[in-house]
């Protein structure tokens, strides 16, 4: 069962879908993604945007190996206004995540297993776009 959604886990009702509507393997290729930010059990943005196959996999890359130092805190690339920054909170063992989308914010709480649960939803979404 694929996952693209990751839930708050503080927070009833707060969450954030990506999943990938097609992609292109082609190295110079990419992908069309679908992303839907909720808070309070209501959708409040939801958007379409694409990404190129480097960017793709840095991001699910990112998720399997989080946090990874390289990032520094923050994922950010050129190519679209979807970017995502994280706080560690230790009373909490969860992590504070910060997606800003063209400028919003959405914030969600999180722990590092459901991040490495949803950075394998989100291949599987890839694959199965892949084989549209």
């Amino acid at each position: 069962m694929m996952n693209d959604v990751l839930r708050d886990e503080q927070e009833q009702g707060t969450w954030i879908e990506l999943r990938f509507l097609s992609h292109d393997a082609e190295p110079d290729e990419g992908s069309w993604l679908f992303v839907a930010f909720g808070r309070h059990g209501k959708t409040e943005r939801e958007s379409r945007f694409g990404w190129t196959n480097r960017v793709v996999h840095a991001f699910i890359h990112l998720l399997k190996h989080f946090p990874e130092e390289k990032y520094n805190s923050y994922f950010l690339h050129i190519e679209e206004d979807f970017f995502l920054r994280w706080v560690y909170e230790w009373a909490t063992d969860r992590y504070l995540l910060i997606s800003e989308y063209e400028g919003q914010l959405f914030p969600l709480k999180t722990s590092k297993s459901a991040l490495l649960n949803w950075a394998e939803g989100l291949e599987l979404s890839l694959l199965e776009a892949s084989s549209k």
